[in-house]
């Protein structure tokens, strides 16, 4: 079935390339276009891997929509740099060069398309080897023309028609593929839907494991509370066992600020993948947007073929006049009908063309760090850096990603189709029935050992940890830079109210905090002042007390 969806794709695109003559401005953007769907219709869905199957599809989609975009731009700025600079030889080179890239293309066609295996290939190759010898013919009159011009240079209406032609053409070949994979996706349609319930509720039930953890915590905490008090209540009742009654209230003030915290604290696993779960409903509220429409009208689409059919095997026998034409009216009705259901399958398929090349994009055009190089005439090379600095190249529009090292070597980066998961110690994958903890395509992995504490399973230059200065990658500690504007001059006299307010929060901690940052002179003086005064604060200061300075000491209030 893969066959024979990517030969009729490229017959039709062969054909379409060769309706009338042009001039090449860009090498051959067929090449790429067939690279791109013979991987769009080879992405398989598996069991196992049904969550990788609606990104595989994206990435497709995503790297067809970027090459459109920067081929249609590069194709216009090199036809009107053509238009105004190009003199006779200029010209005579373009069709040079047209010429040997339609003998290649016609030499690909030939390698995908034969051998022919019905006499309907055979007889559409013929059909398209002759339009083949056509279309040369007519660029060889295109050159004699151009060379007998004596002039230097060639009629500038003539060149500025035929590039014309050149865009057209370009623009038709991305509207024809772009219908193409529109169509295939829908196709495609109920597979993409349960790939995206796979992944919907893949992370909804680690969302609901980890919520499930959490509440059984506090639980937990709960029944320990109720003990303990119980314990307490019997314990007031005789004197003598005041010893054990203080160690009891000291218990449930732990449990009180232990459950104080579960209730205040904010899990970042469970808020990521309350985003993440959020984010998946969306896309597939919208999917299904598109999704109902199709289903109502392939379901249509089905019982009109039943119609049409019932139709065509239902004979006429002598009917009068009237009843003829009536009989004839339903047929043609019929296909009237058939033919709108087709147009809005069509738009549909569109719309769902769109919401893969538009509904979220990993292709670095929107990161916050990137720049250009090409690495030839059309196809640009995006860089970014990822969350630990190190740069990332994507090449080929999207398909292929291409990482420096630590050492500032180069690798290949493979996307993973094995499923992640989260818990509360964060992401982690399995493998051979182990849970393995990565933060980053770059960084170390993790396991757990029996205290529950991370051990390394691979090594990196340590940069996953802390920052690394001699790490080749350009790693950047976010505390080197100031992250707060120098403040304008402030001049002023605080009352004595204020004064005692100051001395009373920081008193006890703020001369030391200040004299560790003299010491020490960070880069960054205010960001280290803050953490100072928090470690200060609770390794210092007593819980719920503060300083009270009188005439000769200072006396702790609780």
């Amino acid at each position: 079935m893969v066959d024979v969806y990517f030969k009729v794709f490229v017959q039709k695109l062969r054909r379409l390339e060769l309706e009338e003559m042009c001039i090449q401005v860009l090498p051959n953007i067929s090449s790429q276009l067939k690279k791109l769907v013979r991987l769009l219709v080879n992405t398989q869905y598996r069991d196992g891997f049904i969550h990788a199957y609606y990104g595989d599809i994206k990435e497709k989609v995503i790297a067809f929509n970027n090459f459109w975009r920067e081929s249609i731009d590069m194709a216009t700025k090199e036809v009107d740099l053509i238009s105004s600079t190009a003199s006779k030889d200029d010209y005579i080179a373009l069709i040079d060069i047209s010429m040997f890239m339609l003998n290649a293309s016609q030499t690909d066609f030939a390698k995908e398309f034969l051998p022919v295996t019905s006499p309907d290939d055979k007889e559409m190759y013929i059909e398209l080897e002759g339009k083949y010898k056509e279309h040369c013919e007519k660029i060889l009159a295109e050159k004699e023309r151009a060379n007998a011009v004596h002039a230097r240079y060639y009629p500038l209406p003539v060149i500025e028609e035929n590039l014309k032609i050149t865009l057209q053409k370009m623009s038709d070949i991305f509207e024809f593929t772009h219908t193409y994979i529109a169509m295939f996706l829908v196709d495609r349609l109920y597979q993409l839907r349960s790939s995206l319930e796979d992944i919907h509720g893949r992370v909804r039930r680690d969302l609901n494991n980890l919520v499930s953890n959490r509440t059984e915590a506090i639980n937990t905490l709960k029944e320990e509370m109720l003990d303990a008090n119980q314990r307490r209540v019997e314990l007031e009742k005789n004197p003598d066992n005041s010893l054990e009654l203080a160690e009891v209230l000291k218990l449930i003030k732990i449990l009180q600020r232990k459950m104080e915290d579960e209730y205040n604290s904010i899990d970042p696993a469970i808020e990521h993948l309350e985003m993440e779960v959020k984010y998946w409903g969306d896309v597939i509220e919208d999917f299904d947007q598109i999704y109902n429409v199709i289903k109502i009208l392939r379901s249509e689409q089905v019982s009109i073929i039943e119609q049409e059919k019932e139709y065509n095997n239902t004979e006429c026998f002598e009917l009068p006049g009237s009843k003829t034409k009536c009989w004839t009216n339903i047929g043609d009705n019929i296909q009237a009908h058939k033919q709108e259901l087709n147009l809005k399958i069509s738009e549909a398929a569109l719309a769902l063309f769109t919401h893969f090349a538009v509904a979220g994009s990993s292709y670095p055009t929107l990161a916050t760090v990137a720049q250009e190089a090409n690495i030839n005439m059309i196809e640009p090379t995006k860089i970014y850096n990822d969350p630990y600095k190190h740069r990332i190249s994507i090449l080929e529009y999207g398909l292929h990603k291409r990482q420096v090292k630590c050492d500032g070597s180069y690798c290949e980066t493979e996307d993973n189709e094995t499923a992640y998961h989260y818990d509360k110690f964060g992401r982690y994958t399995i493998d051979q029935n182990e849970k393995i903890y990565e933060r980053a395509t770059c960084a170390s992995s993790y396991k757990l050992d029996e205290n529950k504490l991370f051990q390394k399973v691979t090594k990196d230059c340590g940069h996953s940890e802390a920052p690394n200065k001699e790490c080749e990658i350009e790693f950047k500690d976010p505390t080197d830079e100031p992250i707060f504007p120098i403040p304008p001059h402030c001049s002023g006299q605080m009352d004595q109210n204020a004064m005692t307010y100051i001395f009373e929060h920081f008193g006890a901690i703020l001369p030391t905090a200040l004299a560790d940052v003299e010491k020490l002179r960070p880069r960054n003086p205010i960001h280290y002042l803050g953490h100072r005064l928090l470690r200060l604060k609770y390794t210092k200061l007593p819980r719920n007390g503060r300083w009270v300075r009188t005439s000769f000491r200072n006396t702790l209030v609780i």
